[in-house]
């Protein structure tokens, strides 16, 4: 039988007009995306850190935990902004930031808040729900396109992406290394949409203290895998991964070129090419005048 790249396009082998083209795929090096879900105390932020440490060497972290994250800067060298609006927008405002500011890892600890927060996505489609005029949906309707602005952003970022996610917890007694009963919590449903793993390449729970529990992972080495007091070991693994396969280009660079005063219009041009082939216009960067928008606006 032949393959796709030899089988004839038609009986008579001639090549049809058609309105897709298809080429043959090929393993892209991308930046990793990674969600960490967890009770409190189960080493989220810890694990975040570490593996980002191993990501790369310049880390910001957009902090909504009251500077929690701080406990953990003699461990980890990083950055951070602490927020305490958790407005969608706000995390799209940092990201953009942090793309201008060339940070090649950026942790949010903890996204949930931007979901359930002060001000986050359920407090604006509460203020926005509108009785007799199309109830939640009326909120939902307004609020939703900042939301998927914000998860596009998160998977255009120029570098990688933790996000640590708050859980509800289901308690259960039982013995512990000693032999002894003791009651602990694991997670069950993390505070976020839904479908939130989709988005994400390696999605792992925490629990009860330090153990990682892989659920959904497209490297093929974390696949279904415990592992416990997970670390730097974590992010080299992700990385190995993420760098392996054809480049898609230098998006730090896509940044800076799209940012550049002297940049004509056939600089532009070629930089809309590059970006589309890499599918990253949804990148959040700054304008000129410091205001936060996609990388396609700005070229």
């Amino acid at each position: 039988m032949a393959t796709a790249a030899e089988a004839p396009a038609s009986a008579g082998g001639l090549v049809p007009h058609t309105p897709f083209q298809f080429h043959r795929a090929e393993k892209e090096a991308r930046p990793a995306r990674i969600a960490l879900d967890g009770p409190s105390g189960s080493g989220r932020t810890l694990t975040m850190l570490l593996a980002a440490s191993a990501l790369g060497t310049k880390i910001a972290v957009v902090e909504t935990e009251r500077g929690h994250s701080h406990q953990y800067a003699s461990t980890v060298e990083f950055d951070s902004t602490v927020l305490t609006d958790f407005a969608p927008k706000r995390l799209f405002e940092a990201l953009a930031s942090a793309a201008v500011l060339g940070y090649d890892v950026v942790c949010v600890d903890s996204y949930s808040q931007f979901w359930t927060g002060v001000n986050g996505m359920l407090d604006k489609v509460d203020a926005d729900t509108r009785p007799g005029y199309g109830g939640q949906n009326a909120g939902w309707s307004k609020n939703r396109p900042m939301e998927r602005k914000v998860t596009e952003a998160l998977l255009a970022y120029p570098g990688h992406v933790i996000v640590t996610l708050r859980s509800d917890t289901e308690s259960v007694i039982e013995p512990n290394e000693a032999g002894r009963m003791v009651k602990r919590q694991y997670a069950v449903k993390p505070k976020q949409r839904n479908d939130l793993e989709y988005d994400f390449d390696v999605v792992g729970s925490l629990g009860p203290v330090a153990t990682l529990h892989v659920g959904k992972s497209r490297v093929p080495e974390l696949v279904d895998q415990v592992i416990d007091k997970p670390g730097a070991e974590l992010g080299h693994t992700i990385r190995t991964w993420a760098e392996t396969g054809k480049s898609t280009g230098d998006w730090l660079g896509f940044v800076r070129r799209a940012r550049d005063p002297q940049a004509t219009s056939e600089d532009l041009r070629q930089l809309w090419t590059e970006v589309s082939a890499a599918r990253c216009w949804n990148m959040a960067v700054l304008d000129e005048h410091g205001q936060p928008l996609s990388l396609a606006e700005l070229i």
